[in-house]
Formats: structure tokens, sequence, C-alpha cells
């Protein structure tokens, strides 16, 4: 039993940090011309809680950081990986996410952008609009900025044929029935193709978490059956035999009318024909 407990000992540490989720410093937001933006902090802070694997080191407790190290020139970095790099050491965070407001109407457009603070990189950048304080816009743009692979809805494609190539933006994704699939946000071109039938082909806009459904119904070749002529034969096909000898017995008899109708007394030669005196 002590054994078991020393080793649960050593593995426990491991553990717990390979669990221990990220942190994200959240850089003093400034709204332009009207300073502060404490609306913006907490719906962005409450984004990057809910966001798997991430916590939040926020706004106010970086602002008290920075007062205590005397570096109050680091809330105003105006989105300068360097200086977010710098901030997120002192905070402790391996990343910094930086937020600039501005009023638009009754709306909310911020720029976000998410920093290494260890490579001082700058990760990736979007732009928010956010409507009356709704918190799904925040949570899509820091998802896009911190989880890329979480920025996405589901599209469920129905399709009335069995066994048809489904294509997602030119590649292969099943046959149909198709499970639903998980695709970035976005705009995406579909074409669904079956050898009996006619593509089917369109566009997709698909939003974040949006769960979209789509009927495809496809529509068959005209059938084209073969169409008999007089004599019973398809076009093409070979002349049946009664065919050629009633063809054989017309030649004969017209032959015969010209040879009684003709008077004898007509010569032709190679140029002209003369007629008896």
């Amino acid at each position: 039993m002590a054994v078991i407990g020393r080793v649960l000992a050593l593995l426990l540490p491991a553990s717990l940090a390979a669990a221990e989720p990220t942190r994200v410093a959240l850089a003093p937001v400034v709204s332009l011309g009207e300073g502060r933006a404490p609306t913006v902090e907490k719906l962005l802070e409450e984004a990057v809680t809910a966001t798997p694997d991430h916590a939040v080191v926020r706004a106010d407790a970086v602002r008290e950081l920075l007062r205590r190290a005397g570096r109050r020139d680091l809330e105003s970095c105006e989105g300068a990986p360097t200086c977010l790099a710098e901030l997120g050491r002192l905070a402790g965070a391996p990343v910094v996410l930086y937020a600039e407001a501005s009023a638009l109407g009754g709306e909310r457009v911020v720029y976000l952008k998410a920093v290494d603070a260890g490579r001082r990189e700058e990760l990736g950048s979007t732009t928010v609009v956010l409507r009356r304080g709704s918190p799904e816009a925040a949570r899509a743009g820091v998802i896009r900025l911190l989880v890329p692979a979480l920025y996405v809805g589901t599209l469920a494609i129905d399709v009335d044929v069995a066994g048809a190539t489904v294509f997602i933006d030119g590649k292969t994704v099943g046959r149909s029935p198709l499970a639903p699939l998980a695709l970035p946000v976005g705009t995406h071109a579909l074409r669904v193709t079956h050898p009996r039938y006619r593509d089917f082909v369109r566009f997709v806009e698909l939003g974040f978490q949006e769960r979209a459904a789509l009927r495809v119904e496809l529509e068959q070749f005209p059938v084209v059956g073969e169409r008999l002529v007089p004599g019973g034969r398809p076009p093409g096909g070979p002349a049946a035999p009664w065919i050629l000898a009633g063809a054989g017995a017309a030649l004969l008899v017209t032959a015969a009318v010209i040879a009684f109708v003709v008077p004898k007394s007509i010569d032709r030669d190679q140029d002209v024909t003369v007629g008896g005196p």
C-alpha cells in the first residue's frame, strides 16, 4: 500500500498540471472616445470563462498587478504584441486578449486580438458586433481566436436518394444517408452527385453554433426509349431482308416503265440529246 501511495503521489502532480487550464489575461479595454468599457470587459471575461480549458485573468486584476509593478504604461498597449506580451508575463498568463471598442448607434463594435506572450506573436484577430449586451457575439469572437477548431456550426443534409456522393468545398465527405457535419463558420460550396441524377449545387452559409438543415431532392435524368421506324428497326440498325427485297422489286418496275415510255428513236451522245428527222 505504501508503494502505491508513493506512485500516486508522483503521478498526481503531473496529472493536475496537465489538467490546468490556459490562463488568458484580459488587457484593460478602452472604448474610443469614452474611456473604460466595463460592459465589454464583463462580456469578454464571461466568454473566456466559458471557453473549454481556459481561465481568465480579469481586467481589474490586471490593472492591480500593473499598478503594483509600477507598469501602468502597459494599460495602453494599443495592440502592440511586444507590449501585450510583457503584460502577460506580469499577469502570469501565456495568452493575452486585447480589445478596442467603439460605439455605433446602439451597438458596440469590438476589435479583438490574441497574443502569445511567450513568443510575442499575434495569434489572430477579429471584429465582433455586440448588440444590446448580447453575449453570443463575444463568445464567438473569443472561441475563434482561442480555440479555432471549435468555431463551427452543424449542417444536416437530407438527400432523397441513397448512395449519392456529397462534396463540401470540393472534398468528398461521404455518401447519403449522411450524419450531420461540423463545419467551420462561413460560406461553403455543396455538391451532391449521383450517376442517374443531375448534380445538386448550392452555397450554404453557416453561423457559429448554428444547426442548419438542408433537404436535397435530386432530379432524375430523362429516360430515352428506342424509337422504331417503318420497316421495324431502330435508327442505325441493319435493314431487314424483306426491306431489301422490296427495294429491288421497286427498281425493276421503275426500269420497265422507263423502257416503255422513252421513245426508241432518241439517241444520247456525250453532250446533247438529238431527235430524229
